[in-house]
């Protein structure tokens, strides 16, 4: 009956120090996204209902050199090892956090000898000691589980922050990669429009000599050159920063030999955005799942500071052997022993503790706006990427209208100058208006290039449904 008694109080203990975990639960803020909706700007007619997988999606620009770069960036640069190691000193905290729910145990030896004198009597004394002495903290109202849970969801911050670094460089990669391709395509478009202007001069210098121009024309045609020679320069500048920056992004010295792919080989046309994207693919941005793992790790340190207002309650025992001998150090009828619980009740701390738990709600709330704050940033950031790809390929498709026409222009001009039916103003303006137009037509293709990099990195990467082959490779990111 006795032994019921104590089973039965014991598991109602359980069941009370189980029960007794104190502090708010982490729940998602709700109502931000309707993540069954689609974005506007996207193709509506499609009725594919695409979930997330991890992939890589700057291989959908279907270019080697891209592929390239991204591959020697993941490998060396210094950014992403800083934050591994990030991910590892996570661990290590959580770890030692952990530790703290197992107790600790730990052996004591001691050895003394003492003299004393009482009533004029001398005497000395040897005292050998040594036991195991164990201490393990019941967690009644949950202070330790809810550290450790909190130091858990500060790995998963970390991993998310890595991998919201890993797309954030790709994205500057990709886009360092385009800033390349298209400052090579305006030097060469200067570079081609000197070489025209050295042969109109040539001609110019004829007819000037003949007779057949003013020296204005002359001025001019020397002028147009000079221009042209000076902006080449600013196009190599330029280029030379640029990849400067890719150096730094690849990991590489600028000053050391190393093997890159064809930098200014040109920008691949990639297809139009032909599917509906469902809202939903913001919950696999890392970095809003970092702020949300965040702010989980902060509600359960309110939990901490709510349960530092209760008792803690320590159990303690020592087992080990005593004796004035150290030979009879570890015989029977020397061991010593001892059991101690004891519980600590906060009383008075001069309001510390309540505005620690103050504190904490209060930076869960900041924690909470800002996080609300990043998911609505997100949706405009897709919005606005989608939005700008379908403006710039509109806008292309008239550019390359002008482009035709002002190249028809330029030849037309330069033949009537020739023949002396117009003037050399004239060459001019429509040598001017084709070089515009040459560059407007680079400087958008780049524009789209950037934008599907930032649709790719405000939806934390593709949309598409991905194969088993891209699921295993993206493990490796």
């Amino acid at each position: 009956m006795r032994k019921t008694k104590i089973t039965l109080l014991l598991s109602l203990l359980a069941i009370f120090l189980a029960g007794c975990v104190v502090g708010p639960e982490y729940k998602r803020p709700e109502g931000l996204v309707n993540t069954d909706a689609k974005f506007i700007n996207s193709n509506s007619q499609s009725k594919k209902n695409v979930d997330y997988v991890p992939d890589r999606w700057w291989v959908n620009f279907a270019d080697d050199t891209t592929e390239r770069l991204v591959d020697i960036a993941l490998k060396n640069n210094q950014n992403l090892k800083a934050s591994a190691a990030r991910v590892l000193q996570a661990k290590a905290r959580y770890k030692f956090v952990s530790g703290a729910k197992l107790g600790r145990i730990d052996y004591n030896f001691n050895a003394n000898r003492a003299k004393q004198t009482p009533d004029a009597i001398a005497s000395a004394q040897n005292s050998y000691t040594h036991y195991l002495s164990a201490s393990y903290v019941v967690d009644i109202f949950g202070k330790l589980e809810r550290s450790n849970r909190a130091a858990w969801d500060d790995i998963l911050s970390a991993e998310y922050s890595r991998k919201a670094l890993v797309q954030g460089l790709i994205a500057e990669v990709v886009s360092t990669r385009v800033a390349i391709a298209y400052i090579s395509k305006q030097l060469q478009i200067s570079k081609d429009n000197t070489k025209s202007w050295e042969k109109t001069l040539k001609v110019i210098e004829r007819r000037y000599s003949n007779g057949l121009t003013s020296s204005l024309d002359l001025r001019l045609a020397r002028e147009n050159l000079a221009a042209s020679k000076a902006q080449e320069k600013v196009y190599e500048e330029f280029l030379n920063e640029t990849i400067y920056k890719l150096d730094v992004l690849l990991g590489h010295n600028g000053l050391a030999p190393k093997e890159l792919p064809k930098l200014d080989t040109p920008l691949p046309i990639f297809d139009s955005v032909a599917t509906s994207i469902p809202a939903k693919l913001l919950d696999r941005r890392p970095d809003l799942m970092a702020m949300e793992m965040k702010l989980s790790a902060a509600t359960e340190r309110v939990g901490v500071s709510v349960a530092s207002l209760y008792p803690d309650l320590t159990l303690t025992g020592t087992y080990g052997y005593s004796s004035g001998s150290f030979d009879k150090l570890t015989r029977p009828g020397f061991d010593i022993y001892s059991l101690v619980g004891g519980a600590v009740m906060p009383l008075f701390r001069g309001g510390q503790l309540k505005a620690q738990v103050e504190l904490s709600e209060a930076i869960v709330q900041e924690m909470t706006a800002n996080y609300a704050s990043a998911v609505l940033n997100a949706v405009r950031e897709v919005e606005s990427a989608l939005m700008r790809e379908r403006v710039l390929r509109e806008k292309l498709v008239d550019l390359n209208k002008s482009l035709l026409e002002s190249q028809a222009s330029e030849k037309l001009a330069t033949s009537r100058y020739l023949k002396g039916l117009e003037s050399i103003v004239t060459v001019l303006d429509a040598q001017r208006r084709k070089r515009v137009s040459q560059l407007e037509v680079t400087k958008t293709l780049a524009q789209i290039w950037q934008a599907r990099i930032d649709l790719y990195l405000a939806l934390g990467g593709d949309w598409k449904v991905e194969t088993k082959e891209s699921k295993k490779q993206a493990k490796n990111i």
